[in-house]
């Protein structure tokens, strides 16, 4: 994921990062390779519900223009 930004966002700021719960996505989700490259990645094919958003974080550039993960607060497990 990190890369995909990085080679498609780099420098640019005020980006969220949105964690969705596919489960609660109502729109078909394909899992694809687009780009010929080694991993699927999932596409939403449709509205994205408001409501599968789990977490937005703000998903600013570091220095140099590329991008990190952002922290989870103390406690916080991934799911």
């Amino acid at each position: 994921m990190i890369r995909v930004a990085d080679r498609l966002f780099r420098g640019r700021t005020g980006l969220v990062l949105l964690e969705i719960d596919a489960g609660q996505v109502r729109a078909e989700i394909r899992y694809e390779n687009c780009e010929g490259g080694q991993e699927d990645f999932p596409h939403i094919y449709g509205a994205l519900d408001l409501n599968s958003a789990v977490r937005v974080s703000a998903f600013e550039p570091g220095e140099g223009g590329s991008f990190a993960m952002p922290s989870r607060p103390a406690g916080e497990s991934s799911g």
